[in-house]
């Protein structure tokens, strides 16, 4: 017989908690070393500020921002990678028009990226940025959207 006791406390998912506050007063661990922080390169999103956890696949950085935007970065950088300065910087390699901002995270499920936002409406994104995708700088339109979540439709 197994018998599992648990008690009341935050357990550890995307965005720290269940309001997914992506905050927490805890320090972490102690550590005896200084800490070594680096990157490998940055984003461009201005003039907007990255509003979620980013989402990573093999090849991509999936952000959402406080424009509503859904941006993609490459996930790995090379002296020839498209839309990047110095290895350091790069543009999104396609950007999307996501809806109002909550914070919420992109997911990525068989190649389509799927956001959330405040108008209550869900959006699915190519991943890759080749279907229903063109122009320079690369936009996208959603592949299908949901009507906003819980309103009601004519039927």
């Amino acid at each position: 017989m197994l018998i599992v006791v648990t008690a009341a406390c935050d357990w550890t998912m995307l965005g720290f908690d269940t309001a997914h506050t992506r905050g927490t007063s805890d320090g972490g661990p102690v550590m005896d070393h200084p800490a070594v922080v680096g990157d490998d390169w940055s984003d461009v999103v201005a003039p907007a500020t990255v509003t979620s956890t980013p989402i990573v696949t093999s090849d991509l950085v999936l952000v959402t921002t406080s424009a509503g935007e859904l941006d993609a970065f490459p996930a790995r950088v090379t002296a020839d990678t498209p839309g990047c300065q110095w290895l350091t910087r790069c543009a999104p390699s396609w950007s999307a028009a996501a809806g109002p901002s909550q914070g919420s995270s992109p997911t990525v499920v068989d190649g389509v990226a799927f956001t959330t936002s405040g108008d209550g409406v869900v959006r699915a994104f190519d991943a890759e940025g080749q279907r229903n995708c063109g122009g320079t700088p690369r936009r996208c339109t959603p592949l299908w959207r949901t009507t906003a979540v819980g309103a009601e439709v004519d039927g």
